[in-house]
């Protein structure tokens, strides 16, 4: 009797391939989807393969991953288009296409905090921006204080990001 029933169940296990180990990864990929992430690298591992961060969220970056430089280094201010799959927790990278160098690049946000001085760190959309006696500000939609919503041109290095120009694009609510 005991050997009738291990002879079904492996008759019944063998008839449904579906569930095999073999076939796990069908319904992993089923849950996975292409997308399109476009922003700024803020953080990449040396040697190019790993975990970024673009536009705050993280991109694991493979050796089978395509790096497109034509328009820029793929580096920390670049602005990129990262083409991949989103499997649950993790985007994966299939490609990454630099669209613009880190000389150029551009934040937009509410400035947070200025420093008592107007020059140094300030805080703007959470990010850390040097501003000094060279940054030019245009202030024709109302000044550049805390609250005002600001278009911050310059670009990225190892010590965070210098303003260039700060253009007020909508000023603050507050009073």
């Amino acid at each position: 009797m005991k050997a009738a029933a291990l002879v079904l169940i492996i008759f019944i296990a063998s008839a449904f391939p579906a569930f095999s180990r073999e076939h796990a990864g069908d319904a992993y990929a089923a849950y996975q989807y292409k997308s399109k992430i476009y922003g700024v690298v803020e953080q990449i591992v040396p040697g190019a393969t790993g975990r970024w961060i673009v536009d705050g969220r993280e991109v694991i970056v493979t050796p089978d991953t395509r790096i497109e430089e034509k328009h820029g280094k793929a580096a920390v201010g670049a602005f990129v288009e990262v083409k991949g799959v989103f499997s649950g927790r993790e985007f994966i990278a299939k490609k990454i296409e630099v669209k613009r160098d880190s000389s150029h690049a551009r934040i937009y946000g509410v400035i947070e905090k200025i420093p008592q001085a107007g020059f140094g760190i300030w805080t703007i959309d959470g990010k850390r921006v040097f501003v000094d006696d060279k940054t030019e500000f245009d202030e024709e939609y109302g000044r550049a204080v805390v609250g005002a919503y600001v278009e911050v041109k310059g670009s990225y290095s190892a010590n965070g990001f210098s303003a260039r120009e700060i253009d007020v694009k909508r000023a603050s609510r507050r009073k």
